[in-house]
C-alpha cells in the first residue's frame, strides 16, 4: 500500500467524521430554530405540536442514516498473508502503511435496546397526544444514539513518517522521529482506565482503549505517553521501531 493511500484513509476518516458531527449541530439548530420559530413569531408551541413532531421526527430519520450509513460501509483495508494491512513483517517497504479500523461496540450493545425504548415510548405519547413529551424523547434519543454511534470506532494508521490514531473527533498524531520507545504491554480497560474511549490512564497515559487484553505504550520524546489496544501489538511495534529507525538515520 503506497502512502498516497495513507492520506486517502486519513482523509477519508475525517471527511466521515465531518460530516457526522456537522450533521449533528445542523439538527441542534433544526430543533432550536424551530422552538425559536414558534415561540417567538407564532407565541403558541401547543397548537403546533404535530407540526413540530413531525419535523423533529424527520430530522431525526435523516440524520440518523447520514450516521449510521458509514458504520455499515466500512472500510475495509486489504489483508495480507502475516495477518498485517499494508505490510510484512519480513520486509518493510518504505511505502508500507499499517491500518486498523477497531470497533469499541458501544453503538452494536445499546443502540438497539436504547432506541426501542424512545420509539415505543414516543409513540405511546402520540397516541395520547402528549406531543411535547415525544418531542423530547425523539430528540434525546436521537442525539444518544447518534453519539454512541459516533464515538464507537478507534482508527490507527501509520506510515514511515507519523502515527495518527482517532475516535470521532478526538485524535493525536505521533510523528516517528519523535517516538522515544514503543512496547507492547498488557491492557486491562476498566482497572487502568476506568473504560473504553480515549481515556487518561492511571499514570496520565492517554489511552485510546477497546475491548482488548493487548497493545502498544509509546512514550515519545517530549514526555507523553499513549495507549492504544490492539489485536497484533508486536507486529505494530516491529513497524514503528522500523522506521522511528530509518527517521533517525535520515
Amino acid at each position: 500500500m503506497k502512502n498516497n493511500e495513507f492520506e486517502i484513509y486519513q482523509k477519508t476518516i475525517a471527511r466521515r467524521t465531518k460530516i457526522r458531527w456537522t450533521s449533528l449541530l445542523i439538527y441542534l439548530i433544526l430543533i432550536l430554530g424551530s422552538t425559536a420559530i414558534l415561540l417567538i413569531f407564532l407565541g403558541d408551541i401547543e397548537q403546533y405540536e404535530f407540526l413540530y413532531t413531525g419535523v423533529v421526527l424527520g430530522g431525526s430519520v435523516i440524520l440518523i442514516i447520514l450516521v449510521i450509513f458509514p458504520y455499515f460501509n466500512k472500510i475495509t483495508p486489504p489483508k495480507r498473508p502475516d495477518g498485517l494491512a499494508g505490510i510484512s513483517t519480513k520486509s518493510f517497504d518504505p511505502d508500507s502503511t499499517f491500518i486498523m479500523i477497531d470497533k469499541l461496540k458501544l453503538a452494536s450493545y445499546l443502540a438497539f435496546p436504547i432506541s426501542t425504548f424512545i420509539i415505543g415510548t414516543a409513540i405511546y405519547s402520540l397516541i395520547q397526544e402528549e406531543y411535547v413529551e415525544s418531542i423530547i424523547l425523539i430528540a434525546v434519543g436521537t442525539l444518544v444514539i447518534l453519539i454512541l454511534f459516533m464515538l464507537d470506532t478507534i482508527s490507527l494508521l501509520a506510515n514511515k513518517d507519523q502515527i495518527l490514531v482517532r475516535l470521532g473527533p478526538f485524535k493525536d498524531i505521533i510523528l516517528m522521529k519523535d517516538v522515544d520507545t514503543i512496547r507492547p504491554v498488557s491492557v486491562r480497560p476498566f482497572r487502568d482506565f476506568m473504560g473504553i474511549g480515549k481515556r487518561i490512564g492511571s499514570d496520565g497515559a492517554i489511552g485510546y482503549i477497546a475491548y482488548k487484553k493487548t497493545g502498544v505504550r509509546i512514550e515519545t520524546k517530549d514526555n507523553k505517553i499513549f495507549v492504544i489496544t490492539l489485536d497484533n501489538p508486536q507486529e505494530f511495534t516491529e513497524f514503528v521501531r522500523y522506521f522511528k529507525k530509518s527517521s533517525v538515520i535520515n
